[in-house]
């Protein structure tokens, strides 16, 4: 690997963590599930963006202490990142919520997922709504899966 590579193969949006947390949760799936999910966070081959930890941070379970422990995980956008949400909001005008009033994930989910070439993890339905993510990941020509979906690519057993 080149020094400057990254180990990034996907970034997780909020929907899959909490898709995640609400079907496979750590109370049961501790040594399972969770052990090979934190594996894959803690290496960087899963990835989120600052605003999803934002968004986790204001609920008050499980995810929004576990997070804590992966600070680092979740990337701060670059010039390149941001150039690409501006675009975004150009060509999708309520996909970009710049009056939202906190967190608003998706915009920068796709910037990351653009910016490094890797697979979106989200927990959407694709429906004709040009202001979801899939919809637009879509149109972008990136791939998105769920989390059943990463189990079989990374051939998590159990």
């Amino acid at each position: 690997m080149d020094l400057f590579d990254n180990p990034y193969k996907y970034v997780i949006d909020t929907s899959a963590f909490i898709d995640l947390k609400n079907n496979y949760p750590p109370s049961v799936f501790k040594n399972t599930v969770w052990r090979d999910f934190e594996k894959n966070f803690k290496d960087k081959t899963i990835v989120s963006v600052r605003e999803v930890y934002l968004e986790l941070k204001k609920g008050s379970d499980f995810l929004s202490s576990w997070i804590d422990n992966y600070k680092d995980s979740f990337l701060y956008p670059d010039n390149v990142e941001c150039e690409i949400v501006r675009s975004l909001q150009e060509e999708y005008e309520f996909f970009v919520e710049i009056e939202k009033n906190g967190p608003h994930a998706d915009p920068w989910i796709v910037a990351c997922a653009q910016r490094y070439n890797v697979v979106i993890i989200q927990h959407e339905q694709l429906k004709n709504n040009r202001q979801k993510l899939p919809f637009v990941a879509k149109e972008k020509g990136i791939k998105y899966i769920k989390i059943p979906e990463l189990f079989e690519i990374e051939k998590f057993k159990y």
